[in-house]
């Protein structure tokens, strides 16, 4: 398989990035294409959700993209929040009749970014947990999971994320295996 590291990079130095890191940046995303390649990953509807299987080092894995139901309690303060009370840099909020008048962004600077964003969650984005398990014989063995990735993230760096957790969770089927084995 090709990875065109070239045009990627030249890409990449259109967008203003300095040499070195546009080179480093280049690189790693044609080592994320090209095992994404070998291992043949590809997200599919399950369920209404992007789901992703592939072997790995003896064991069968399953990447789930779920809903994070605590995603915007967690991490929705990385935005701001909304308020009854006033305060310096606070943005009108276009909302609802009862619902908060005032939002507080986390960054004044981008007040207003911040606000669509805060605004448009749950209709246009959500937070997503990435969950991980490693499989053999039908048995699970290992897991790990990662919460609080927005749902408009592009595919690959879900992949990326499912690629990192998937290493954890090989790593915990073996020590799993260790233990089962050697009665530690």
């Amino acid at each position: 398989m090709h990875i065109d590291v070239r045009g990627e990079y030249r890409q990449l130095r259109t967008r203003g990035l300095p040499a070195a890191l546009a080179l480093h940046i280049a690189r790693d995303q044609a080592r994320l294409r090209r095992r994404i390649a070998e291992l043949g990953i590809e997200w599919a509807e399950e369920n209404h959700r992007p789901v992703a299987r592939w072997r790995q080092n003896g064991f069968d894995l399953v990447a789930r993209r779920l809903i994070d139901e605590d995603g915007w309690w967690i991490h929705g303060d990385d935005l701001g929040h909304f308020t009854n009370q006033w305060a310096p840099g606070a943005v009108r909020h276009r909302g609802e009749r009862g619902e908060f008048p005032w939002f507080i962004p986390a960054d004044p600077e981008n007040r207003h970014v911040l606000y669509e964003r805060a605004h448009t969650y749950g209709r246009t984005w959500w937070y997503e947990t990435i969950r991980v398990q490693a499989w053999r014989a039908g048995i699970l063995i290992g897991e790990a999971s990662l919460s609080g990735i927005e749902s408009d993230s592009d595919e690959d760096y879900f992949t990326e994320t499912a690629l990192e957790l998937a290493d954890e969770a090989i790593a915990e089927a073996h020590e799993a295996l260790h233990r089962l084995c050697h009665g530690h």
